[in-house]
């Protein structure tokens, strides 16, 4: 651009009038490229600098860390289901447990209640936690005995 004009051009028409220092958005005319510049004019020599970068090499950086934390985001989403999924699972394992458990208890209630022989179950001090019914009667017919 050696030897053009550019009085006309809008940062000596619009932006220099308001300030000697500033940034603005443009579209250069070598190459139609959408940049952004700052700009500075001195105030002894009335020679202006002009430092410009694309726009899509302003925003690069930007755009790799907008990637990056949206792909920790998804990591910690599919974390947090993954979790989720397996705590669902583990509940559904002790509610298959505790039913079974139950039906075991009763099914021996009812065994130990139906038989004619004593039962008797001892927890770990050995007190006695259950005596079938018919320990009484088969006790009481001893003692007549």
């Amino acid at each position: 651009m050696l030897g053009v004009d550019l009085s006309q051009h809008e940062l000596f028409t619009r932006y220099l009038n308001k300030s000697t220092t500033g940034a603005y958005h443009y579209v250069s005319p070598v190459d139609k490229t959408r940049r952004i510049g700052g700009y500075y004019q001195s105030p002894r020599s009335g020679i202006v600098v002009l430092a410009a970068a694309s726009k899509s090499e302003v925003l690069m950086r930007w755009a790799l860390q907008a990637r990056a934390r949206w792909s920790y985001a998804v990591i910690l989403m599919l974390a947090c289901l993954l979790g989720t999924l397996y705590q669902r699972r583990q509940i559904r394992l002790r509610r298959a447990a505790e039913a079974l458990g139950a039906a075991r208890e009763a099914e021996f209630r009812l065994l130990a209640e139906a038989s004619s022989d004593v039962i008797s179950r001892f927890d770990e001090a050995g007190i006695r936690e259950y005596v079938s019914p018919s320990s009484a009667v088969i006790l009481a017919s001893r003692r007549t005995s």
